[in-house]
């Protein structure tokens, strides 16, 4: 299997399990642990915040040592936090599962994308990142299928169910990733903690002196704050100041599947279109799209909040996932194109740790203070 189709294949298994874990989790925690709104926000806290301890010391590793091993890791991290996460209905456990996610995903975050850009270089990585955004929008589709039919069973069950594909992931990354474009440092060097942070040092350098990689910053804290409020809450919203249509014998758990699922057809022509139109390997226009989504996104989110009509608030979910559905891609492409390999996966991880403090800050305690008043 070329690396190519690997990486689409591990993305997508992770999108069909976060997608079977997340779609009903906050049902979970609502109706099965019986949390308020700033109790549903404390495991995406902690998960938020695992990322942010756990982000620059793995991708500091997944640069000295092997990004392949990296990826094996998390994804059976990630496995056995779901189980944990639905193993019994109480709060304090879905905090433990979801903090060994939030560990795990660290170790993919930075080291999936570098190993790709290795693997097949830049240019061909930039198709698999769009490309892989329109997988794993299948995926989802999938894995909200497969949440709803869980669901309908047990809440429980279909959480822990999320664990098995990424377990199973895990299994056959050891026998099929290859590593062939990755030179790790020398085994001296990965012997010594001054090492490590000499590639932390490297890395953090380049940040200091890059004025686009503070722009990205900049962007990924805000857009995470706003991610995780919006992903976090608006099912609650939905649910304290609307009442759900009557459509034959849907109850709350296929509503939220259904409206979860919609978005995904459009979302994976948005994508494709800009797959075909969109020249990736011009920095300029990249920006320049992201800002036109930008834009988009805040009138989508202001639809949503201000609507008090069932339909203008569907309208405003629905456009806010697809338009994050375009972002996500875009935004991995322009950050690869600044950044040099052998420093990648540390850059990335620092990103990703950016990414965790917005969901901390904006998107945690004080968005769910804000809901619980």
């Amino acid at each position: 299997m070329t690396a190519y189709k690997l990486y689409l294949l591990i993305l997508g298994t992770r999108r069909l399990s976060y997608a079977t874990g997340y779609t009903l989790f906050a049902i979970y925690l609502l109706r099965i642990v019986g949390t308020n709104p700033l109790e549903l926000v404390l495991p995406g806290v902690v998960y938020e915040l695992a990322i942010f301890l756990g982000e620059i010391p793995t991708g500091v590793v997944a640069d000295a040592y092997s990004r392949r091993l990296s990826v094996i890791i998390g994804y059976f991290l990630m496995g056995i936090g779901f189980i944990i996460a639905g193993l019994l209905p109480l709060l304090w456990v879905a905090i433990i599962g979801l903090a060994i996610i939030g560990l795990g995903s660290t170790f993919v975050s930075g080291a999936l994308s570098a190993w790709l850009v290795d693997e097949v270089g830049q240019e061909q990585a930039a198709q698999a990142f769009l490309r892989g955004s329109q997988v794993s929008i299948v995926a989802s589709f999938v894995g909200i299928g497969l949440s709803m039919i869980l669901g309908s069973i047990n809440l429980q069950l279909a959480v822990m169910g999320a664990g098995v594909p990424l377990l199973a992931m895990a299994f056959i990354m050891l026998w099929v990733m290859p590593e062939s474009g990755f030179q790790p440092a020398p085994a001296a060097e990965r012997e010594s903690w001054a090492a490590l942070l000499t590639t932390f040092g490297r890395g953090w350098t380049f940040v200091r002196a890059s004025r686009v990689i503070l722009w990205i910053f900049i962007v990924t804290l805000v857009l995470a704050g706003f991610g995780e409020t919006f992903g976090k809450l608006w099912q609650a919203h939905v649910l304290e100041n609307f009442t759900l249509p009557t459509l034959a014998n849907f109850d709350d758990i296929l509503w939220f599947g259904l409206i979860s699922g919609v978005s995904i057809p459009v979302s994976l022509l948005a994508t494709e279109l800009i797959r075909q139109r969109l020249d990736m390997t011009n920095s300029h226009t990249v920006v320049h799209t992201l800002m036109l989504l930008f834009i988009s996104l805040s009138g989508s989110a202001l639809l949503f909040a201000l609507s008090n009509r069932f339909i203008m608030v569907l309208c405003g979910i629905w456009l806010v996932h697809i338009v994050m559905a375009m972002i996500g891609p875009l935004m991995t492409i322009w950050l690869n194109q600044q950044v040099e390999s052998h420093i990648r996966a540390t850059v990335l991880s620092i990103v990703g740790q950016v990414n965790s403090l917005g969901e901390i800050i904006i998107g945690g305690p004080i968005a769910g203070g804000i809901a619980t008043l």
